[in-house]
């Protein structure tokens, strides 16, 4: 029975895809967006239609449609790429504790509260630890 289970493990293979409750989340704000993208073209050409023209008021809605949806479909699929190769190499964490080790004075920056900070110290401090760097 061991050997069985260890086998089946050995089998397994690793994937890169994104946590399923994030593809949900992508595929219903492409159809959202795809029915407001329709709903919007329908009615802007159904406004500057003055004799009945449904056919083309529908096919420019139908058209606004496929743009909406396609044009939340790149930023979707482009945020669930970055997203599933952050989780697989774990880069921004590394790269935060990274930054945050290599500057002790920025650590006591963010510990106070803007508030308390004297005028703009705070914010030279950032600009120095982003951009001089």
């Amino acid at each position: 029975m061991a050997s069985s289970s260890a086998s089946s493990d050995a089998g397994a293979v690793s994937t890169a895809a994104p946590p399923l409750f994030a593809r949900i989340i992508a595929v219903v704000a492409i159809v959202l967006a795809g029915l407001c993208g329709g709903l919007i073209g329908y009615a802007v050409m159904d406004l500057q239609c003055t004799d009945g023209c449904t056919t083309y008021a529908g096919l420019v809605g139908i058209g606004a449609a496929i743009l909406a949806a396609g044009g939340v479909a790149i930023v979707a699929v482009l945020t669930l790429r970055a997203m599933s190769e952050w989780e697989q190499t774990g880069e921004f964490g590394q790269w935060v504790v990274f930054r945050l080790k290599e500057q002790p004075a920025l650590v006591e920056v963010l510990r106070k509260s803007p508030t308390r900070v004297s005028g703009d110290d705070w914010k030279e401090q950032f600009f120095n630890w982003f951009f001089v760097r």
